[in-house]
């Protein structure tokens, strides 16, 4: 249907973090009756609705209250004036001070416990287990609340196509779908680290690349922490048209499908994983770049 004959209302979403999160939005406002068209901006937190029946602002509440979006007016939002930025409190740079303190002290207590070895320095590698955290640290984030919604999309067909099945028979889609994430995590991070090895970076192009990804990584902290809200301009965004194709992949309902989705979730919209193709790019090795996002998939398993 034609925009022209569609009412339109905007809102401001509070809360949002990244692409992951106008995908979800999308996804959650375009499944109430009456809506037809949703379009969802992180950057200002501005969510544009075209409608053939006006939804309650409760409704629009409700369908988002489980992931931690607030709703309001566009127009009845004093912050909308300002673009729909967070105002920066004592308390958020208090906050950012205490994660920095604890990290610091965590480091020189597993120093003195010989956790962590003391001639270690710092590198232009990351650690696997360093890598792990990272993926722990996006599982808490809202770039998951994505594949989490596959995940329970995708295994709520497979039981409804087979109900009889019983306790273990049950978990089956959750674990296929886990099964393809890690598998091509690991794959297709090998895939792209054997890539940069074709672009043969140069040790100072190498270094440019490993930088960006964690700039990347700081500026996805920023977001998560609410700080330097402007900064939103800048995040990495991959066509957001690709996260709803894969989001359609939910109504297949063979038994491969699980798989198949959770394999597809490596070309999602999320900053920690566009950051890590970007290192094992910066790489230039299949089995670095394999193991660097095995590493990743399996924090974001919890």
């Amino acid at each position: 249907m034609s925009h022209q004959h569609l009412k339109k209302l905007q809102l401001k979403i509070h809360g949002m973090h990244c692409t992951s999160c106008e995908v979800l939005i999308e996804r959650k406002f375009k499944g109430i009756s009456g809506i037809e068209k949703v379009k969802v901006s992180h950057a200002n937190g501005k969510a544009e609705v075209y409608y053939t029946q006006e939804p309650e602002l409760d409704k629009l509440r409700n369908v988002l209250k489980g992931d931690g979006y607030g709703v309001s007016w566009w127009q009845d939002d004093h912050s909308g004036a300002r673009g729909g930025l967070h105002k920066n409190t004592q308390k958020d740079y208090l906050e950012i001070g205490a994660i920095v303190l604890i990290i610091t002290a965590a480091y020189f207590i597993l120093r003195q416990l010989d956790v962590v070895p003391k001639n270690i320095g710092i590198s232009d590698n990351m650690s696997y287990g360093f890598v792990f955290l990272i993926g722990l640290v996006a599982a808490l984030s809202t770039c998951m609340a994505v594949t989490g919604g596959l995940l329970l999309g995708v295994a709520g067909k497979y039981n409804e196509k087979y109900p009889t099945l019983t306790g273990f028979q049950k978990f089956k889609p959750h674990l296929y779908f886990n099964m393809g994430r890690v598998a091509s995590y690991a794959i297709l991070g090998g895939a792209v680290g054997a890539l940069g090895s074709v672009f043969t970076f140069s040790p100072k192009a190498a270094g440019f690349v490993t930088l960006l990804a964690s700039l990347v990584m700081i500026l996805l902290g920023f977001q998560l922490l609410k700080l330097f809200p402007r900064l939103k301009r800048f995040s990495p965004r991959m066509p957001k048209f690709l996260a709803h194709k894969i989001q359609d992949l939910v109504s297949h309902d063979s038994k491969g499908a699980p798989f198949l989705l959770g394999a597809s979730t490596f070309f999602l919209p999320c900053g920690f994983t566009q950051a890590l193709q970007l290192y094992v790019l910066a790489k230039g090795d299949f089995l670095t770049g394999a193991l660097t996002m095995l590493a990743f998939s399996l924090g974001t398993l919890p």
